[in-house]
């Protein structure tokens, strides 16, 4: 029998209407390209994104960021996008009558839209944070000395409220028909025609960010994600009373991954929804009315990145259902194992063949070894295993710290620890990524700057849970985790704390109860949202400290189900703390 070890997881404009306007969730919206990678910290594992942002008109202002997807996260590839020529707004004044979903309240706000023009959104292309913990089937530490756990009464703030609201937030981002057990009040039925090239059916899934577009590279990189941080931390999700609603969260977007894989081993849906025009769009998802075109890839027009992303996600939810629903979690390693030989079979980057994706990545290699990890601890095979430490050292992924901390906890190597430390170290105050706030928030960029630090936060008390500096990444995660709900005198999570998010760019929630009509006078209007987007995590501040509470700073008030993902998973890691723990044995 291989040595056991212990699962990290514990056993993821107003534009007229016909002009784009809306940003791609992880980093480029309205008139801006970005594209992004894995690097290692200041250089996780992602590669650096340029985010430029013209405005068209007399005057180009163009804004170039640097943006890099968290490889510590692993999965982050940047987006691409092609940049659209800008709408401008016509001078209206409305009167309508909000009435609040949650807070039964009226207000007849007098929404003036001035004439001005908005970057138009880009196609953005990301590979989203790869999150990866070793889960293994067993449940057991590098150490044979038992652990004596402290508990810690307290932390500061309700987790337990934060990870209730953030499982609520992606509710509010289903598609397709929704159960009758429905609980956000102003969403209904939805994209009930997403359909593929021949008819297949592919209603369903999250959207993406505040738009309407479907990704299974998103989708799939926030499902490992968030289902690594459930199977690290399971503690942290009974203490909340959510177990049971975590399994229900994520079978929504697996049961869409499987409707995208429609020819097994073959083929694979990646996207639904042409950019251009879902930006074009600024209302309820259920009054869409333009085409939504779907993209797929085959063996002729290949994408390793897209199906080994869907591959490591479809193998995390077999570790899982494995217990609860065994058929179901056999379904998904079975499709799992497919689309990881259709992935290291036909080479190739999905962004190559298809120019209309939202997100692409730099390099394929991460997502094929990401595959190779899970799939080794969901079955395991030896031959995995082999084929991820060979696309570690193919790929040269040495700065990827997700990778590091998965094949460190499997394999006990110290090369894989010391890297990641590397990579980790370079978050801590004086490691050298930029901090905000005194010093308090670490910023490693400036679009969507919250997603990447708290997957850090995430990344870290994984590690500190095995032993990897425990006290100095366990106070990193508790700093900048506890800096979002409120230590920094604001909460960025939409409906929790103090002076939280109020205009988070999202059209749903910007939109007045039905049958009010909804349209780019929405994005327009300085008012709260109407429907509040609970438990949602804006962007965040930007490398200067500067954040907009404003549905047209896209760069700092997005919102998107990538964003959600380390973040919630830090959140669990946080209340296994309190019930648990910390290991006092060394």
């Amino acid at each position: 029998m291989g040595r056991q070890h212990k699962y990290i997881i514990a056993d993821p404009k107003p534009p007229t209407d016909s002009t784009d306007v809306d940003l791609k969730l992880k980093d480029v919206e309205e008139g801006e390209v970005e594209k992004k990678r894995y690097m290692c910290g200041g250089f996780f594992g992602f590669s650096c994104l340029a985010i430029v942002a013209f405005i068209i008109g007399a005057i180009l202002v163009a804004g170039i960021s640097a943006i890099a997807t968290l490889g510590a996260l692993g999965y982050l590839d940047m987006m691409k996008g092609t940049i659209r020529p800008k709408p401008t707004y016509t001078t209206k004044t409305e009167t309508p009558t909000v009435t609040s979903v949650y807070n039964v309240t009226t207000q007849s706000p007098n929404v003036t839209i001035t004439t001005t023009e908005l970057p138009t959104k880009t196609e953005l292309t990301t590979e989203l944070p790869v999150i990866t913990s070793s889960l293994s089937p067993v449940t057991t530490s590098h150490s044979t000395t038992p652990k004596i756990t402290t508990a810690i009464p307290s932390l500061g703030y309700n987790y337990s409220e934060v990870l209730h609201k953030s499982i609520l937030f992606y509710e509010a981002e289903r598609s397709g028909e929704l159960p009758p057990d429905n609980r956000i009040p102003y969403r209904r039925d939805s994209a009930m025609e997403d359909q593929g090239l021949n008819g297949e059916d592919l209603t369903g899934g999250w959207y993406d960010a505040g738009d309407h577009l479907k990704s299974t590279f998103s989708t799939a990189y926030a499902v490992s994600t968030l289902t690594w941080g459930f199977l690290a931390f399971p503690d942290g999700y009974r203490e909340a009373g959510e177990y049971d609603r975590f399994l229900d969260s994520i079978k929504w977007p697996l049961d869409w991954l499987l409707k995208a894989h429609t020819i097994p081993g073959e083929e694979l849906y990646v996207q639904v929804g042409l950019p251009s025009a879902d930006h074009r769009y600024w209302g309820r998802p259920e009054e869409m009315t333009m085409d939504r075109p779907a993209y797929k890839i085959d063996a002729e027009n290949p994408g390793s990145d897209v199906a080994g992303q869907t591959a490591a996600a479809m193998a995390a939810g077999y570790l899982a259902f494995r217990d609860s629903d065994p058929d179901y979690a056999d379904t998904l390693l079975n499709n799992s194992r497919l689309l990881y030989t259709f992935a290291s079979t036909y080479r190739g980057r999905y962004s190559d063949v298809l120019d209309t994706v939202i997100y692409t990545s730099g390099a394929y290699g991460d997502e094929l070894a990401w595959a190779a990890v899970w799939l080794h601890l969901a079955t395991g095979e030896q031959s995995y295993l082999d084929d991820a430490m060979e696309f570690y050292e193919e790929f040269e992924l040495w700065k990827n710290p997700r990778h590091l901390l998965l094949l460190y906890n499997i394999t006990n190597d110290g090369q894989y620890s010391s890297k990641f430390k590397k990579c980790m170290n370079m978050w801590l105050p004086g490691g050298g990524i930029n901090r905000v706030f005194n010093g308090q928030l670490a910023v490693y960029l400036d679009w969507g700057s919250l997603r990447y630090t708290s997957t850090m936060a995430f990344l870290a008390l994984v590690a500190a849970d095995i032993g990897i500096r425990p006290t100095a990444y366990r106070d990193f995660a508790i700093s900048q985790i506890n800096f979002m709900l409120g230590d920094g005198g604001r909460s960025y999570v939409v409906g929790f704390g103090e002076n939280p998010p109020q205009r988070v760019h999202h059209r749903a929630a910007s939109c007045p109860d039905m049958p009010t009509s909804c349209r780019w006078n929405y994005f327009g209007s300085s008012e709260p949202n109407p429907q509040i987007l609970y438990g949602a995590l804006a962007g965040g501040p930007n490398k200067a400290g500067v954040y907009q509470d404003s549905r047209s700073s896209y760069e700092t008030n997005e919102v998107a189900i990538d964003y959600n993902a380390g973040f919630q998973s830090a959140i669990a890691g946080m209340l296994n703390l309190q019930v648990i723990g910390v290991d006092t044995s060394t």
